[in-house]
């Protein structure tokens, strides 16, 4: 049998290039957007219809799919009883999907997403009912988007924040990212968990099968300054994904190349 070539990209900007598979133009969000509905019915038909058929069902599509098994489980006890923000690579559109139901599924999942992902037609009000927040392109958004983010941690949900920004599909290696994303649980004085994706060949398909990687709680170190906090928080987050990385290996199914310029 012949060998396969691998897929190749070419790109320049670790930070800031992107290869989604889907090439959405993002549309103009209104400045007063709703980030949360707080009537009690409304939260009521959200819980039973995540745990009666949503989270079921992805969790179902995500096992045939990516064959997904999730290790280290064991760091979530320690964040049973409150809220906490996720920090993982970005190497898959079904990354959302994994995190929400086998990463402490019980628990509400908000997802800080683009706004390329409300801008699907017709699929605004879904993704926003699965839970994902747009990122505040405005004052009086961004607002809302710090309300949002309290109420969140104060009712013990779960914030899944993917600081790669961008997805590069397999990618095998974790990108360097800033450390905007990082204030929150600054700000809000909550724990981070870190979730690390390694990806590993099957034998008899083509598409590799996941894995998933639990690391944490970490925490703000107090002795800091504000935002040596932040850089402090972030540094541990990509220190641990890559320690996961060498750890454990992810399989290479794309190629990504760097152009260097002359």
């Amino acid at each position: 049998m012949a060998k396969r070539n691998k897929i190749k990209y070419y790109y320049r900007d670790e930070i800031n290039d992107d290869f989604a598979t889907l090439q959405i133009k993002s549309k103009q969000i209104n400045s007063d957007f709703n980030y949360v509905n707080k009537h009690k019915l409304y939260w009521l038909f959200v819980h039973i219809a995540r745990l009666t058929f949503i989270i079921p069902f992805l969790n179902i599509l995500s096992k045939i799919v990516y064959r997904t098994k999730v290790k280290n489980k064991q760091v979530l006890k320690r964040v049973k009883k409150t809220g906490y923000f996720l920090y993982s690579n970005h190497t898959s559109s079904f990354d959302p999907i994994n995190h929400v139901c086998l990463v402490n599924q019980s628990k509400y999942s908000a997802i800080i997403a683009s706004l390329e992902t409300f801008s699907i037609k017709g699929l605004k009000e879904v993704v926003h009912f699965l839970g994902a927040i747009p990122i505040p392109v405005s004052p009086k958004m961004y607002r809302n988007f710090h309300e949002a983010l309290h109420h969140h941690i104060n009712h013990k949900h779960k914030i899944i924040i993917y600081p790669e920004a961008h997805i590069w599909p397999f990618y095998n290696d974790i990108r360097p990212f800033k450390s905007v994303s990082f204030r929150y649980p600054v700000e809000f004085n909550a724990p981070i968990i870190v979730a690390t994706t390694i990806y590993k060949k099957r034998r008899f398909a083509k598409k590799p099968k996941m894995e998933i990687y639990l690391d944490g709680p970490f925490y703000k170190n107090n002795n800091l300054m504000f935002k040596e906090q932040i850089d402090n928080l972030r540094n541990i987050a990509y220190e641990t994904m890559k320690k996961r990385i060498n750890q454990f290996g992810s399989y290479a199914t794309y190629e990504y190349i760097k152009i260097k310029d002359d």
